[in-house]
Formats: structure tokens, C-alpha cells, sequence
């Protein structure tokens, strides 16, 4: 794998794993529960409990990939399959976001969010082709 194709698999790792830990914030940052007033226990613990093993997974896939990047340089097999599947995380938060977008409307966030997530999904994508092509030939 070439320079600059480590690069941009490192920075998205390095990307993927900051929103990570930052999902373990965001119910406190943005005070999810005070959106919920009223609702049973089993929903807002739900809600947590989601948010938690989303963040926890995504965090923790993200280290992996950075801890076995030399083997996803090598191609191992297992290494190149879970990068793959982060690529394919990454596509599907693209897809989600545009098919049922939390917001209502257009806004400025909704455009942020969809542009980051989009970058971030290159950031993984390119590498993948990158190597995919390479093992065709």
C-alpha cells in the first residue's frame, strides 16, 4: 500500500476513532433525556444502552484497525475484512443520513454531518480500491 494511501486509512481510523469516544458524551452533551420527559425507565435506558455499545463498537473497531494496520498492509485476511467492514459502517451512515435524516429540513448541520461522513467514508474507500485493484492484477 502506498504512502498516501496509509495516510488517508490512518487518518480515517484516527477520525472514526475520535467519534467514538465522542458518542460517550454526546446523551450528556446535548441532554438527550431532556427530550424524553416522562418516558418509561426501559426507553431512555434503551436509548443509552444503544448509544453505549455504538460507541464502545465503533471506538473499538477503530483502535483494532490502528493497532493492525501492518496487517492490513500485508493483506491478512481477517485485517482487509474488517476494514472492509468499517468502510461499509461508514457507507451506511452516509445512506441513512440521507434516506432518513433526523432533521426535518436542510440545514446547515445536515450538510456538515452528511460532508463528514461522506469524507470519512472516502477516507476508508479509496484505500480499500486502492487495494482491491492491486489484488486484481
Amino acid at each position: 500500500m502506498k504512502p498516501f494511501f496509509r495516510l488517508l486509512l490512518l487518518t480515517g481510523l484516527c477520525i472514526s476513532l475520535g467519534f467514538g469516544l465522542w458518542h460517550f458524551a454526546i446523551p450528556y452533551q446535548y441532554r438527550w433525556h431532556s427530550y424524553l420527559p416522562g418516558a418509561p425507565r426501559a426507553i431512555t435506558v434503551s436509548i443509552d444502552w444503544i448509544n453505549f455499545f455504538f460507541s464502545l463498537l465503533l471506538s473499538g473497531v477503530s483502535m483494532v484497525l490502528i493497532l493492525f494496520r501492518k496487517r492490513i498492509y500485508k493483506r491478512d485476511p481477517l485485517a482487509v475484512t474488517m476494514f472492509a467492514f468499517m468502510t461499509f459502517v461508514w457507507f451506511s451512515r452516509v445512506a441513512i443520513t440521507l434516506i432518513r435524516p433526523w432533521a426535518e429540513r436542510f440545514t446547515p448541520i445536515k450538510a456538515a454531518q452528511i460532508s463528514g461522513f461522506s469524507i470519512i467514508f472516502l477516507l476508508f474507500l479509496i484505500p480499500l480500491l486502492s487495494w482491491t485493484c492491486r489484488t486484481k492484477k
